[in-house]
């Protein structure tokens, strides 16, 4: 209706918070539900469910059918909440309906223009027991209802929080409880014989109770805060406390020690869903993140694993350095000097200051992919991720702000004017075309002479020809030359927003995989470079295939690796298999050697995800996700372990606590499942499946998507913990007398 929906919606939700702060069960409902609901002894009965408040969140417009059953509603004992306002229009009449004031003053006993200068919480008493009340915000709905109101569930605790829904099943009441301690006393409105119901298996088990009235049942909550308690009383007699025998835990052994590890992938891309293009496999253990540094000529030692490569990059595939990048930079500095000197430059020194007036400036690494673009940058998606879509505009300058959906570039505090600066290597001299768009350069030049931002096209020589990009605002945009032969140069890609600039369709720029496009090369005069890149390998990790530009060396804790190269592809690069000299189960530490391309340096001479092959390894507890080589894992993982169980008497039981797990469980115990779960706690019930002696335990552990997605260029790629976390113990639980 255009009256205030916005607030009536947050009213709403922020009522459903604060009553289940008070552990008060609720459900939302439409107007046609509660039009044809009957009223029976102050209560409204719907869908076999039965109320004894109705609460009206802020609702200045409402059906006008919604307040003649409020107003029948209070009339026959039951008690209406407003919250914040009352109605003022309805779909009768519209606004100033005189059925919708005569209506408020009937049930409240005021208008909606004196309700809005209430102050207080306003109850308007009726004849049959109902009432209207009015209160100022969700906060005083608890205590407007005061102890009247026929509570189903109560707890002992004075603290607040917690989940309760009560539902009618036949003869059955089930009570739903979730977030609550265990062993919380806790005050049922229901009565009969309890049981516990579990939602994974289906099985029942009796629920011993404190004490039951004519109308209540007092019990202790039977299991942990982050289990959902299906609580189901059924007509019959109780069981008591003091009738059964108390479990107490005998012995408790930690598990310790390493665990075989194999891996169970089950990402499945023949369509493509996860790497692009298609291709027929599960996706395996990748390494996609490396500690990457520039060779220095007589350095030793950097292959062996007791290395220290802490101050290394951190880099990551596909992503290298394209320009060195200046600034920011005050935008009130005189440019004139400085335009000259930077112009003139041949190579950059990052150790070597750049005075602009009274303060020093140093180069810093500008990377991007020709991929994905600026890591990190994502430009616009929309509610629902990427939408085939990666944007053009891998020059990006200024802050990332996050407006919803989309990241936009805004001035940084220390200034707004920045320099790039890097060489585009040609191998004959001759024209070239320049393409650029989004937020062009205010100066640029080539070889040492001006060039204007906006040409379309201009000569190169031979070999490497030195660029400056000025730019004096922040913003996005892109700058590239192409051989007259470029695809892209007659008919580029309208640019919806010539800020961001998109393309469409293989999740990359539209400059990715045209040979004819011109790299940039920020060491031009460096006459053989070459990379090193080091990462922890999966465990049982036996070969690798990597896709790089240039010739690879490999190690694997300190011992040279075979290293096989395939035949060089069209983009190309070529895929080598390494393999280990002697794989071990535990991961190892790889070092590669890269002989690298002009203009391909860091992770853009690897432009592939390293993929593993690995058989079974060995791996402590905890995030799988910490080790390099399983860090962009989603898929499964399969645990072995041997324990030795002493002794075991008749009466007792026997559970296997997980600790933590992300995300789902299966455990096989001697061969047997024990059972599979989604959510903790993670203990497993194994009387019957262990036994005295030596137990072979399985846990297939499956985590989520959060890894796969760290490399994708999207607002969802936040990494999580993954694996067995544990800790995991042994206990065995006997019986004792009753109390």
């Amino acid at each position: 209706a255009g009256i205030d929906g916005e607030l009536a919606v947050k009213t709403a939700f922020d009522a459903g918070r604060a009553l289940y702060d008070h552990n008060l069960d609720f459900d939302f409902m439409d107007f046609e539900s509660l039009d044809r609901a009957t009223i029976k002894q102050g209560r409204l009965n719907v869908s076999g469910e039965a109320y004894q408040v109705l609460v009206l969140p802020a609702m200045k417009a409402i059906r006008h059918s919604t307040l003649v059953k409020a107003a029948e509603f209070v009339r026959q004992g039951g008690t209406l909440v407003a919250v914040g306002a009352l109605p003022v229009a309805s779909d009768r009449q519209g606004r100033d309906d005189p059925q919708v004031d005569r209506l408020n003053r009937e049930i409240f006993g005021l208008s909606a223009t004196e309700a809005v200068s209430l102050q207080t919480t306003s109850v308007h008493a009726h004849p049959g027991g109902g009432r209207g009340i009015v209160v100022r915000d969700p906060a005083g709905i608890e205590a407007a209802l005061g102890a009247d109101l026929a509570r189903d569930f109560r707890r002992a605790a004075t603290a607040g929080g917690g989940y309760v829904n009560h539902r009618k099943l036949g003869a059955r009441d089930l009570y739903a409880v979730y977030a609550m301690p265990r062993d919380e006393e806790c005050t049922f409105r229901a009565t009969g014989r309890v049981e516990l119901w579990d939602p994974w298996t289906g099985t029942t088990k009796p629920l011993p109770v404190l004490a039951q009235t004519a109308t209540t049942t007092r019990l202790r909550l039977p299991l942990g805060d982050k289990e959902m308690q299906l609580i189901i009383f059924t007509p019959g007699k109780p069981v008591l406390v003091d009738q059964v025998p108390l479990e107490a835990i005998k012995s408790k052994t930690s598990v310790a020690g390493d665990w075989e590890f194999e891996l169970q992938p089950n990402l499945d891309n023949r369509w493509g869903d996860y790497h692009w293009p298609p291709t027929p496999t599960l996706i395996g253990a990748e390494v996609r993140f490396f500690h990457y540094a520039e060779e220095i000529p007589g350095a030793t030692g950097w292959e062996k694993p007791t290395f220290d490569d802490h101050g290394w990059r951190a880099q990551t595939y596909s992503y290298g350095q394209q320009f060195w990048k200046l600034g920011p930079l005050p935008a009130e500095a005189d440019t004139y000097l400085l335009d000259q000197t930077l112009a003139g430059i041949e190579r950059i020194d990052p150790a070597t200051p750049v005075r602009v007036g009274a303060k020093e400036y140093h180069w810093q690494p500008y990377d991007f992919s020709w991929r994905f673009g600026v890591e990190g940058d994502w430009g616009y998606q929309g509610y629902h991720g990427l939408k085939e879509r990666i944007y053009d505009a891998y020059i990006r300058l200024g802050k990332i702000v996050d407006k919803s959906f989309v990241l936009v570039r805004e001035a940084e505090p220390a200034g707004t004017r920045y320099y790039l600066w890097s060489s585009v290597p040609a191998a004959l001299a001759g024209p070239r075309k320049v393409l650029h768009g989004g937020s062009p350069p205010a100066a640029a030049w080539l070889n040492g002479a001006k060039l204007s931002p906006a040409a379309s096209q201009t000569d190169l020589h031979s070999g490497a020809n030195r660029l400056l990009l000025r730019y004096d605002q922040p913003g996005t945009g892109h700058f590239t030359f192409v051989t007259p032969l470029s695809k892209q140069q007659d008919t580029p890609p309208p640019d919806p927003d010539p800020a961001i600039g998109p393309s469409l369709g293989t999740l990359a720029m539209r400059w990715s995989g045209d040979p004819t496009v011109l790299r940039f090369d920020v060491r031009p005069l460096d006459p053989n470079p070459t990379g090193w890149y080091r990462f922890a390998s999966a465990p049982g990790m036996r070969a690798l295939r990597v896709t790089a530009h240039g010739k690879l060396t490999a190690w694997a804790d300190g011992a040279p690796c075979a290293v096989t190269p395939g035949p060089r592809r069209a983009d190309g690069t070529i895929e080598y298999r390494v393999v280990v000299a002697a794989p071990v189960p535990q991961p190892v530490v790889v070092a590669l050697r890269l002989e690298q391309e002009r203009g391909l340096y860091g992770g853009a001479a690897i432009p592939e995800p390293i993929q593993q092959e690995c058989a079974t390894g060995k791996i402590s507890l905890g995030d799988w996700g910490a080790t390099d080589g399983l860090r962009c894992y989603s898929g499964g993982a399969l645990y072995r372990k041997t324990i030795n169980l002493d002794a075991l008497s008749n009466k007792a039981k026997v559970f296997l606590d997980l600790g933590e797990v992300v995300a789902t469980a299966e455990l096989r115990v001697n061969g047997q499942s024990a059972g599979i779960k989604v959510a903790p706690p993670w203990r497993w019930d194994v009387t019957g499946l262990a036994h005295v002696g030596d137990n072979h335990l399985e846990v297939r552990v499956y985590n989520t998507l959060f890894n796969h997605y760290q490399t994708i260029p999207s607002r969802y790629n936040s990494p999580a913990p993954s694996g067995l976390l544990g800790p995991v113990t042994l206990e065995v639980v006997g019986l004792q007398d009753a109390r």
